[in-house]
Formats: structure tokens, sequence, C-alpha cells
């Protein structure tokens, strides 16, 4: 039983507006305390997950 359907090969121009998008907001966010706690909690996820091995 498929959940979804599966997904066809994308164009370059919406993979470099994703790419875009993504670093835009990567910038915006990474240096206010809403991006720091994000960035914590992703740090402690892969650390967690990371010692499990």
């Amino acid at each position: 039983m498929l959940l979804r359907r599966p997904v066809g090969p994308r164009k370059r121009g919406d993979t470099a507006l994703v790419m875009a998008i993504m670093l835009v907001l990567g910038v915006l966010i990474a240096p206010s305390a809403f991006g720091q706690a994000i960035s914590n909690g992703v740090n402690q996820i892969a650390t967690t997950i990371s010692g499990w091995g």
C-alpha cells in the first residue's frame, strides 16, 4: 500500500529555486535566537543518534 505517489524527476530550475530559498532562510534565521534554538535542538538529536551506534 503506497501512502504517496512516486516523485518524478525535478527540473534544474526547481532545484535551484529550492536551494536559493533555503540559503536565504538560513542566512536570515541562523543569527536569531530562534535559529540558534533550532540549531541546538538538531545538534542534540544528532549527538543522541550518533551515541546509539
